[in-house]
Order: structure tokens, then C-alpha cells, then sequence
């Protein structure tokens, strides 16, 4: 009789090596990105891991298919010459396909720990007892945290380590993650360890647009329940009854390939064109036709300490309203100018939905003959303030919004790629309202806080940068009370 005392499994917390944004940060700054994305890992709750343990048992969904069928074949031999004393997985999940490796251990008697590493506690303790109960040798330490947050922490195990990174999740980073991400593991690793990676080739459009919108509505509920993870943990109330459409961008009938291209899953408002999402205590967002994506995620941006008020490019006194019109600023370029406008539509003519009908590519042309010249611009502004103060971010401060056209500034021409663009609602024959030299002023304060290049000579006009075609914001606007009133 086997008297041998089972200990329980305990999920050790793997400190972050850096900064790691929050789900708030991530929400915030990814879903006012284009294409809207979140990290894959809001997926994978605990309801999120089960449901994706369904999705890899369906028989669209080839991934899992293949993969185990090539572990099934090559573990016996990954073993014999790894003969690892742990394995260490990265985005474990439910350990399903760790079966093959944990069965060749004990066919090779290489009865190696098991450390499975992933962000939700619950699945990795279900996973660990049932991989437990396999196999009764088996010693597992669950290793619980984010395995994209840097791997300094992580524990090593032994001197001969197999680190296995499955389910081709590297193909949801971007070449240049992938091979940061790689460089990392590298170094993370000793002499005698040995990487094991699975990797996605490339693949026909119409074969993984099957295995991403399966028949049986599996992967359309596990794209909805990271709905529902943003509506628990902050308080949201997007609308979890989406229509799910997926698709594969960029392929144009092409072959899929895993870094070129990505695939993007969009939970859509069936005969809408919009989703309002509220989180508590903070503004409303808006995003136009949202969509969320496991994919990759956006460039880190600078991780110097910001101000309370101005977290991860989107201020939160502001009202949000996610413009298409940005893209990203060239790599390395600092932001040191910020460009003040004037804009009312029709001309002259105030408190109107047009300026951000304009900046959303919502405006009806019918609407007013004056639109009709307007058809097919494409512009934007990072900030927008009303004739009351009222303040409407359309742009993250460190994209490019298109609000300077052709421009220069002290010789360098393209304004749009190192400055903010703030508009105010007005027009050249009349004087700006008091409640907008207020909201103007914090508004730079808080940038200033961002972005230090910045101070009161650095902000000038779009006559400035472009004086041969633009007035605005023209001869009522008060520099003297705007920079006087400002610490630098």
C-alpha cells in the first residue's frame, strides 16, 4: 500500500522583473488603438481557460490537433535527449498536451517536476492536481504570474531545465516581440536547458477563419467572456451579446503567416455601429464599431511616472471618443509641441455634434451644404474643447492624430509626427470663452507632467506651422493669458 503523503499544490507568485500595466491601462490604451486589441492574457480566467479547453477539443480548431499529434510522436525522443529534471511551461493552461512529455518521463524513468506558469491560480491548480493523479510521482510547482512581464524572477528549478512554450501562442507577438521575448528566454536559460517551442506555419485564409468561428459557437462565447472580465473587474457594462465576426487581416487571398498578418476576433453590435462601454468612476467610452483582439500588443510607450490624471496616453478628466483617424508617430520621436486650433461647423455656429461627427468619419454631408466640400477629409485632434470647458479626448497622446496637415516648425516639416493637436471650439471673429483658457491650461499642466520637452514656448498656433493656408486659432485667442498662467 502506498503510504507516501501527497502535499497540496501552492501557487508561487512570480514577481514582475517590469512594470506591468494594469487590465484599466490595457482597456484604456487598447481599445483607442487601430486595430482595438487587448493582450491575450484577460482571455484566460478561469472561465476564459475552460472554455478554451473546450475550444481546442473541436474539430475546427487544427492547432491542438496537430500539436499533440506531434508530441504524441516526438516526446519519447525530446525526452531521451532533454532527460529534464523539471519542465517548465509558459501559458500552461490546462496541461493538456504536457500529457506526452510527463508520459515519456516515465517510460524513460526521468521523473521530472512539473512547473507550470501561468495567470490564473484556480486552472493551474486544477491542471496540476489531475496531471497529479496521472502520474503519482509527479511533483508540480505552480508558478503563478505574467510570463510576459519578464522572467527574471522566475525560479529555476534545476540545471537541466526544458522549457516548453506550446499552442503556438508566439505567433500573437509581432516579429520584433518575438524575438525580444526569445532573447529573454535565452538568457533565462542555463547550458544544459533546452527550449521547446511550438509554432503556427503558414496557413490558407479560409482554413483559420474555420477554426476561429467554429459552428458550435465555442470560440465566439470565449472571445464575448473577455466582455465579461473587463464588466467584472471594472465595472463596465459592455454589452456581452456581440456578433462575432473574425477575420484575417491583411491576407487579401493570400496565404495566412503567422507575424505578416494577424488574426483579429471582433465582437460586433449587430445593425449598430458603436458600443458604450461605462467604467466606474470614469469617463464614458465610446469605440466605433469595437472590436477586441488576442493579438499583439501595441508598443510599449516611455514608463516614466505620470501624473494622476493622465494614465497611459488618456486623460481621465476627459470625455473619450476613439477617432480612426491616427496612426502611429515614428519610432524614437519625442513629443515637444503642441498645436492650438480653432474649428467650429458649420462655420461660426456652436454646440453642434459635426466637430466630432468630423473626427469620427460619421458626418452626413447632407446635413448642411457647408459638409459637402468636407466629404472624404479625414481628420482629427488629440483634445477637443467646447465653448464650456467640456473636454472630448479623440487620440492617445503619444499616437499621431491628423489635425496639422502640411506643416513646419523650426525646419522640421510633418508637425502631426512630434506634437499634440488641441482644438478649440471657435472661429477667427469672436473671443474664446473663459472656461476654455481653464481647461486649456490644466490640460497642458497635465502634459507637462508626460511629456517634459514641453513648456509655455513650445505651444504655438496652427498659423504658425502652417501660415500660407490656416488663421486659426486667429487674432482673439489670448497667448499672454494662456502662457501666463502656466508653471513653465
Amino acid at each position: 500500500m502506498n503510504t507516501a503523503i501527497r502535499l497540496p499544490i501552492v501557487c508561487e507568485a512570480v514577481a514582475a522583473t517590469r512594470a506591468v500595466p494594469s487590465l484599466w491601462d490595457d482597456v484604456a490604451r487598447g481599445l483607442f488603438t487601430t486595430p482595438r486589441q487587448l493582450p491575450a492574457k484577460y482571455f484566460y480566467d478561469e472561465r476564459g481557460s475552460q472554455l478554451f479547453d473546450q475550444i481546442c477539443n473541436l474539430p475546427e480548431y487544427y492547432p491542438t490537433r496537430t500539436e499533440n499529434a506531434l508530441l504524441a510522436e516526438v516526446s519519447d525522443d525530446i525526452i531521451a535527449r532533454a532527460r529534464p529534471a523539471t519542465i517548465i511551461e509558459l501559458g500552461s493552461g490546462m496541461s493538456r498536451k504536457t500529457h506526452h512529455l510527463l508520459k515519456a518521463c516515465a517510460k524513460h524513468d526521468c521523473h521530472a517536476s512539473y512547473a507550470p506558469f501561468d495567470v490564473c491560480d484556480e486552472v493551474l491548480l486544477l491542471a496540476g492536481a489531475r496531471l497529479m493523479h496521472e502520474f503519482p510521482w509527479l511533483k508540480v510547482h505552480a508558478l503563478s504570474g505574467d510570463y510576459g512581464a519578464g522572467r527574471d524572477h522566475l525560479p529555476r528549478r534545476s540545471e537541466r531545465n526544458l522549457v516548453a512554450f506550446l499552442g503556438g501562442t508566439i505567433g500573437n507577438f509581432t516579429a520584433a516581440e518575438s524575438h525580444a521575448f526569445l532573447a529573454e528566454l535565452r538568457a533565462f536559460m542555463g547550458p544544459d536547458d533546452r527550449l521547446l517551442l511550438g509554432a503556427d506555419r503558414v496557413k490558407r485564409p479560409e482554413m483559420l477563419h474555420a477554426a476561429y468561428n467554429d459552428c458550435a459557437g465555442v470560440t465566439a462565447e470565449f472571445n464575448r467572456n473577455v466582455l465579461r472580465v473587463i464588466n467584472r473587474e471594472l465595472g463596465a457594462d459592455f454589452d456581452v451579446e456581440l456578433r462575432h465576426q473574425p477575420r484575417t487581416a491583411g491576407t487579401r487571398g493570400r496565404r495566412f503567416h503567422p507575424h505578416r498578418d494577424q488574426p483579429q476576433v471582433h465582437p460586433r453590435v449587430a445593425g449598430g455601429n458603436g458600443v458604450r462601454c461605462r467604467l466606474r468612476h470614469r469617463a464614458a467610452l465610446r469605440v466605433a464599431r469595437a472590436g477586441v483582439f488576442a493579438g499583439p500588443r501595441p508598443a510599449d510607450v516611455s514608463s516614466a511616472v505620470m501624473s494622476d490624471g493622465l494614465r497611459r496616453g488618456w486623460l481621465r478628466d476627459a470625455r473619450w471618443v476613439a477617432s480612426p483617424n491616427c496612426d502611429a508617430r515614428p519610432v524614437g520621436m519625442a513629443i515637444d509641441l503642441v498645436v492650438v486650433h480653432a474649428i467650429s461647423l458649420p462655420p461660426g455656429e456652436f454646440g453642434g455634434p459635426h466637430v466630432e461627427q468630423l473626427f469620427t468619419n460619421t458626418l452626413d454631408d447632407r446635413a448642411h451644404d457647408y459638409f459637402a466640400g468636407l466629404e472624404g477629409l479625414r481628420v482629427s485632434a488629440h483634445f477637443l474643447i467646447a465653448r464650456d470647458g467640456a473636454l472630448t479626448q479623440f487620440v492617445d497622446v503619444f499616437a499621431r492624430a491628423w489635425h496639422a496637415g502640411a506643416s513646419c516648425w523650426e525646419g522640421r516639416s510633418r508637425c502631426n509626427d512630434f506634437s499634440i493637436g488641441v482644438e478649440l471650439e471657435g472661429c477667427d471673429e469672436r473671443p474664446f470663452e473663459a472656461a476654455q483658457y481653464a481647461c486649456l491650461a490644466a490640460l497642458i499642466e497635465s502634459l507637462y507632467e508626460l511629456l517634459p520637452a514641453l513648456n509655455s514656448e513650445r505651444l504655438v498656433g496652427h498659423s504658425d506651422v502652417a501660415p500660407a493656408r490656416k488663421t486659426d486659432p486667429g487674432p482673439y485667442f489670448d497667448w499672454a493669458r494662456l502662457r501666463g498662467g502656466l508653471s513653465r
